[in-house]
């Protein structure tokens, strides 16, 4: 069967909007239907014009565009016309004047920067100029100062320096007084003793006091003065009278010249000895001896500070010839009187001196080693304890030869002035002598010296148990030789 519908045209939203429909009983709402398709009309047709805009769009995208890299007037012109080439002109120009503010702008900016730069840096340098200047200044003042200061220093010191220097030369004039007071009672008791026979001094010489003295030497500056009763030479002979006699005569009895004991030796009894015919040969000539060496001791010491004046000391050598013009600055003032003590061992045993000169090796090695190698020696530590501090050398310098002389310079001198005796006894011995060893006189001998005691008489010029040819057999013995005819 056929439909009478009418046709009706989707294509166009008009057509959907005016769509008509058949009217039938019971069926659909005739205006709900006409609202939809009139919304639907309306829907389609905006889909049409999107459609359209989009189709639009796609052809003009499709289209080449115009480069406009290297664009000229004459393109721009043939591409926009007139009107748009003006435009781009103007808009050229405008740039180009725009770059030119901007770059004279930035020479502007460039030049104050410069300009401020140089006045920093001159302001900064004036500155440090003027500090420079005014530090300078400063450390002027504060150098004058100082020399000025060390000036006033240097001027006070030299004051107190001459000051010392007169009185010391004042006290040591005053000593060489009293030196030369007790030389001569020394040489008088020396006569008299010579004049006497050993065997009747203890008879013949009541109530003398020989108490001599041996005045030190003056330092630079004399640090204390000794009461001249407290002055007592331990190398000088003594006479001790007998409390005991009413009268104070017949009583006397001598002390040994050397009989110091060491702190190994101890005395062997109360009686006291006569002195030996050494101890009155060397009466005078030990402490002539200990004189000069403590003399050469001053003279050093002076040499000593004089150069501690100076530059700084870091070395013996700066201070001190070399070991050996060291030690003959000491040995040579003392070899006159050592040949002295030499002729005097060869006088004791019978002057014999057909063996030739006395040979004086172990006299002067004493004073070598013992007075002059000690003297370096300490020297040496006090230096390379302080080494270039000249103050604390200086006063280690002086405590060094004060107690040398106390400690050092009359033991070791004593010794090589009996080594110089002993080589002139054996010297002048002959063939047919032998000699003894004898203990120091009132003394219980030592060890060793106990051994060559008990050897008994040994030919002159061979040596005793001990390997010694004559005494001392070590320093601060005081032992003797006795010379015997086989």
């Amino acid at each position: 069967m056929a439909s009478n519908t009418p046709e009706r045209d989707p294509s166009t939203p008009l057509s959907i909007a005016s769509a008509e429909f058949s009217k039938k009983r019971k069926g659909i709402d005739p205006d709900e239907v006409r609202s939809f398709l009139v919304a639907v009309g309306a829907e389609v047709e905006r889909l049409s014009l999107r459609i359209a805009e989009l189709e639009a769009d796609l052809a003009a995208a499709q289209t080449p565009t115009l480069d406009l890299t290297d664009l000229t007037d004459a393109a721009a012109v043939a591409a926009v016309g007139d009107e748009a080439a003006r435009v781009l002109r103007t808009a050229r120009e405008e740039a180009a004047l725009v770059r030119e503010r901007a770059e004279e702008a930035a020479a502007r900016q460039l030049a104050d920067a410069s300009l401020t730069a140089e006045r920093v840096v001159r302001e900064a340098t004036e500155a440090a100029r003027r500090e420079r200047s005014e530090v300078k200044s400063r450390l002027r003042e504060m150098i004058d100062e100082a020399e000025r200061h060390v000036e006033r220093v240097r001027m006070r010191a030299e004051r107190n320096r001459e000051s010392a220097r007169l009185w010391a030369a004042e006290a040591e004039h005053a000593q060489r007084l009293v030196v030369e007071e007790f030389e001569r009672a020394r040489t008088a008791a020396a006569d008299v003793i010579a004049a006497l026979a050993p065997q009747s001094l203890v008879d013949e010489i009541d109530d003398v006091v020989a108490d001599a003295v041996d005045v030190p030497v003056v330092d630079d500056v004399v640090e204390r003065a000794t009461p001249m009763t407290e002055v007592v030479s331990a190398t000088a002979p003594a006479v001790e009278s007998d409390a005991g006699d009413d009268e104070g005569g017949g009583g006397a009895r001598v002390v040994h010249l050397f009989g110091i004991p060491r702190d190994d030796v101890t005395p062997a009894g109360d009686d006291i000895a006569e002195p030996s015919a050494r101890d009155v040969a060397l009466v005078q000539i030990v402490p002539r001896l200990i004189r000069r060496a403590k003399r050469t001791f001053t003279e050093e010491q002076k040499m000593i500070l004089a150069q501690l004046d100076g530059r700084a000391v870091t070395d013996v050598a700066d201070v001190l010839a070399g070991p050996d013009e060291h030690a003959a600055a000491h040995v040579d003032p003392l070899r006159r009187d050592l040949e002295a003590a030499a002729v005097a061992g060869a006088q004791a045993s019978g002057g014999l001196s057909d063996t030739g000169p006395v040979v004086l090796d172990e006299a002067i090695a004493v004073v070598a080693t013992g007075v002059a190698g000690e003297i370096r020696i300490r020297l040496e530590t006090i230096i390379n304890e302080s080494p270039g501090n000249n103050a604390a050398i200086e006063s280690a310098v002086r405590s060094m030869y004060r107690d040398l002389r106390r400690d050092v310079v009359d033991e070791r001198i004593t010794d090589a002035a009996l080594h110089a005796y002993s080589a002139g006894v054996i010297a002048s011995t002959s063939a047919d002598m032998t000699l003894r060893w004898v203990p120091s006189p009132g003394v219980t001998p030592c060890a060793e010296c106990e051994d060559n005691m008990l050897a008994g008489p040994v030919a002159a010029g061979s040596p005793f148990p001990t390997g010694h040819l004559a005494p001392p057999a070590h320093p601060g013995c005081r032992c003797d030789l006795a010379a015997d005819t086989r």
